[in-house]
């Protein structure tokens, strides 16, 4: 776990917000726990159409939905992400590129206002998983397939003017395949931890996902990527491998 530079004074005393550096993060690689939210761009919303309406729930989500990236997801520095060949007829992964939100300190019932507060830094995020529909029950075995997170260096929340407009580019073997924005989301960064925040504690250290592109592109075996967020370190993937048979 990470120490925060939280003081020891009165109780009602703010505590101090992390600063980046002392996160350690290095290119590629990050710290604490990963969750991701899922039909955040309001397009993923919409594609799932009357389906929304359906058993069992009937009615689109009200709160966030999330899903958890273990740390058996986690790529480290230069290496290569797995593609899960065959899992689902799947023929390659979807690459799923997202604003990360790095905390800074305890986040836990904040108001929308004072979320951002809690805000170490932003980077970009490479989330691979094996394409599917079923986006209300996440599949652990679909979701959390080894190797398939990638994390670029994060920039301090304060290089980032408005981290809910800024323009988003995915490259698969040097070609420009999606190019998108962080807008156009049911719920902007603030928003977003705010009402996670009223059911978990986010703390020093974790990531959260803003949210994947819509319709994600298909990374394959032998692919690079590149992903590139306005104002941050663009996220280079090396050539996909396919996953090692148990």
């Amino acid at each position: 776990m990470l120490a925060t530079n939280s003081g020891s004074g009165a109780a009602l005393a703010r505590p101090a917000r992390t600063p980046l550096a002392d996160f350690g993060f290095a290119p590629g690689s990050f710290s604490g726990q990963v969750y991701g939210a899922l039909l955040n761009p309001r397009q993923a919303l919409a594609d799932l159409g009357e389906a929304v309406f359906a058993p069992p729930y009937k009615a689109p989500p009200r709160a966030p939905a999330l899903y958890f990236k273990p740390v058996h997801t986690h790529l480290a520095a230069g290496q290569a992400p797995r593609i899960a060949l065959g899992v689902n007829g799947a023929e390659g992964m979807s690459l799923g590129a997202s604003l990360g939100i790095v905390i800074g300190r305890s986040c836990r019932h904040v108001s929308a206002d004072d979320a951002l507060d809690h805000v170490a830094g932003y980077a970009a995020v490479a989330d691979l998983f094996v394409p599917h529909r079923d986006f209300y029950r996440p599949s652990v075995r679909l979701r959390a397939r080894d190797a398939t997170l990638a994390v670029g260096r994060p920039s301090p929340a304060a290089q980032i003017a408005d981290p809910d407009a800024l323009g988003l580019r995915v490259s698969i073997a040097g070609q420009i395949v999606c190019e998108s924005s962080t807008g156009g989301m049911q719920r902007g960064v603030a928003a977003l931890l705010a009402d996670v925040s009223e059911f978990m504690t986010l703390q020093p250290g974790d990531l959260l996902l803003l949210g994947t592109l819509a319709r994600p592109p298909l990374l394959r075996v032998g692919q690079t990527a590149r992903i590139e967020i306005e104002g941050l370190a663009p996220l280079d993937l090396p050539a996909a491998l396919a996953e090692e048979a148990v």
